[in-house]
């Protein structure tokens, strides 16, 4: 099966199953998964290039599409073949230890997101099959779980190496 075709099949598999695909950065960091999330445009493959650029033994997940699947044992953050601009693709997992959800700035700096913020951003940024209710509901408890268990910031950026030291101290507060 060719593009897009593969990818709405996934989709809708991913969510009846209680999983999300999301437009997200996945990067890997101390063996966990950061996944930075934004629209078209927000600066997810260049959030690659700059963990790529400015931290040592850091792997790429994917630079513009993530699954996120909650489990009795945390959730994990899978890579998928579908990539961005920055062309990371990787089908290794990682236990997720954050969210950031990316956002262009004058400054950089990472501000706390509260659960239910987190969730309704999650979703705007997730890939449910909008003909199945069904798969839709899946879509929002798995988005709801998945910020119940992990912490989340909303990281306005400038696209420097600033961008890697908000992340890496907002997790180490």
């Amino acid at each position: 099966l060719d593009y897009p075709l593969d990818e709405l099949l996934f989709q809708h598999r991913l969510a009846r199953e209680g999983a999300v695909e999301v437009h997200a950065c996945g990067v890997v960091w101390r063996d966990r998964a950061l996944v930075l999330c934004g629209q078209s445009g927000a600066g997810k493959s260049t959030t690659a290039r700059l963990w790529r650029r400015h931290t040592r033994k850091t792997s790429i997940l994917s630079d513009d599409r993530i699954v996120l699947r909650p489990s009795d044992r945390g959730v994990r953050a899978w890579g998928t073949p579908w990539h961005g601009d920055g062309g990371f693709a990787s089908p290794e997992s990682r236990p997720l230890a954050a969210l950031f959800f990316l956002r262009h700035g004058r400054t950089t700096r990472a501000r706390s997101l509260p659960r239910a913020a987190a969730a309704a951003r999650l979703l705007a940024r997730s890939f449910p099959p909008p003909w199945d209710p069904v798969a839709v509901a899946r879509a929002l408890d798995t988005c709801a779980a998945v910020t119940a268990a992990v912490p989340a910031w909303e990281l306005t950026f400038r696209p420097d190496r600033s961008a890697v030291d908000a992340v890496r101290d907002a997790l180490e507060d």
